[in-house]
């Protein structure tokens, strides 16, 4: 026994020594964890960040979003996401020797501005911007941002790293907005169905779920059983708040409609330039079929076209979901937040696609969050290898934590919520069109209210087409 303690007391004494070893190790560029992971060989360059015992302080300048969780560093462990986001951070401010300081904002609307003033002065106050993708990518051209390919130490293409999203909001060739798995508030913001169980079991209806997972899941079918779904409960003409509605949604449906049916709406060259010639008669001709199927009938709510009629808030097409008056209902994944408490049984789906043969695609909302390193800052190696390790330690720990908050929101493991967005949501092609963002010749807003008003494509194409590379050109300049 004694020669065990005097070998116990041995190594205690030497723990000093390794431990700045291992530091001095992490400034050769190994991947050797230098601690709380000692002894594995990472996929990501280790580093002493700081200097010597001193932590390197990473400020990041943020905002809280009003749907979506933008959690990067919290002091609790009350949930399973919560508890992974502790863990991950004690271990790269370990790892690394960092410290995570988060700055928000008062109003994301704000932080455009200030980002502005600081890249104007050279003021190197932030580390990192993240924030709204849509208020912040349009700064790119007055160059608020570092090219993310000067990052030379991260490989974007590992699994880590969402290159979907990056692609998508490449500007001419170059990227600015970076994204990966430590991006919750971008998981949040991808768009998805959900139907309640309980009604469609009453009603005998297919298994969505099943459907969607045998790829069998397309607007067609989503058409049929909305259809059946509804009820006029109250035997009032027309839509009223006491009915039972097939379907409730927000304005963006048909933008959604047309990207996860596999239109693309602009063209790009090999460098991402845009360019708009019209729509393509495959693009008409679902507009003209959602429009057909969900606008202006009695079994859908469409956000804010119809809650007027029904002469309830804007936002009531949550409630008539979240109270059990709807079968399905399309909103980003953070909104099933509110579903929490509901009296049934929900599942996740993923947005219809148009014919079983396609594949799914996850449209992710304009107001989805995105990383973005300052033009001002002077320490790009450190700002590399710590935005690699916060997603490659996000991949490994946080993701799977997220996904099972999702579906344990109703206190029983949801396996077919689980099912879908593991092999379909979260896996499948991603897209955040750059017109969400810019807004080119107004053609998002016009695609978010066109079909509610009763405007036809072509028109819609024919206002936009004539002025579209001038309004591009005076965006982005000529690159």
């Amino acid at each position: 026994m004694k020669r065990i303690i005097a070998l116990v007391l041995s190594i205690l004494m030497l723990l000093p020594l390794m431990f700045s070893c291992a530091m001095e190790e992490g400034k050769t560029n190994n991947n050797t964890a230098i601690s709380g992971d000692a002894g594995k060989t990472l996929p990501v360059i280790v580093e002493n960040l700081g200097n010597g015992d001193t932590p390197r302080e990473f400020n990041i300048m943020t905002y809280q979003s009003d749907y979506a969780s933008t959690i990067l560093v919290t002091d609790t462990q009350e949930s399973v996401l919560e508890s992974a986001v502790f863990r991950r951070n004690v271990s790269i401010e370990q790892r690394l020797n960092v410290k995570i300081i988060i700055d928000e904002s008062k109003d994301w609307y704000e932080i455009p501005n200030e980002v502005m003033i600081m890249s104007q002065s050279g003021e190197v106050a932030y580390d990192l911007y993240y924030n709204v993708t849509h208020l912040m990518l349009p700064l790119v051209n007055q160059g608020a941002y570092i090219n993310a390919e000067k990052l030379d130490v991260i490989d974007y293409s590992q699994e880590w790293w969402d290159a979907d999203i990056q692609k998508c909001l490449r500007i001419s060739g170059d990227t600015y907005s970076l994204t990966g798995a430590a991006n919750i508030q971008l998981y949040d913001s991808y768009t998805i169905m959900a139907y309640n169980n309980d009604m469609a079991k009453e009603l005998q209806m297919p298994n969505f779920a099943e459907l969607a997972l045998s790829g069998n899941w397309t607007w067609d079918i989503m058409y049929q059983n909305t259809v059946k779904a509804y009820n006029d409960n109250d035997m009032i003409e027309g839509e009223s708040y006491g009915d039972t509605f097939g379907f409730t949604t927000n304005q963006e449906l048909m933008l959604s409609a047309l990207i996860c049916s596999g239109e693309s709406i602009i063209s790009y060259d090999n460098n991402n330039y845009p360019s708009f010639d019209g729509f393509s008669d495959r693009t008409v001709n679902i507009y003209d079929q959602i429009c057909a199927w969900f606008y202006g009938r009695n079994e859908t709510v469409v956000a804010d076209f119809d809650v007027k009629y029904l002469g309830v808030d804007h936002n009531a097409f949550h409630d008539i979901f979240v109270d059990g008056n709807a079968l399905f209902y399309r909103e980003p994944v953070g909104s099933l937040e509110k579903l929490r408490n509901s009296d049934f049984e929900f599942t996740v789906l993923p947005v219809p696609k148009w014919n079983a043969e396609d594949e799914y695609i996850t449209e992710v909302c304009r107001h989805a969050y995105t990383f973005y390193v300052p033009s001002t800052t002077t320490d790009l190696r450190s700002i590399g290898i710590f935005l690699d390790n916060l997603n490659y330690q996000s991949y490994k720990d946080v993701t799977p934590a997220y996904v099972e908050q999702i579906v344990t929101l109703q206190r029983v493991r949801n396996e077919a919520s689980y099912s879908v967005l593991n092999e379909i949501v979260l896996v499948s092609e991603k897209k955040l069109p750059l017109i969400a963002c810019y807004d080119w010749g107004k053609l998002n807003t016009r695609l978010l209210t066109a079909a509610g008003n009763g405007e036809s494509l072509a028109s819609v194409g024919a206002s936009v087409k004539r002025g579209f590379k001038l309004w591009v050109e005076e965006s982005l300049g000529e690159k």
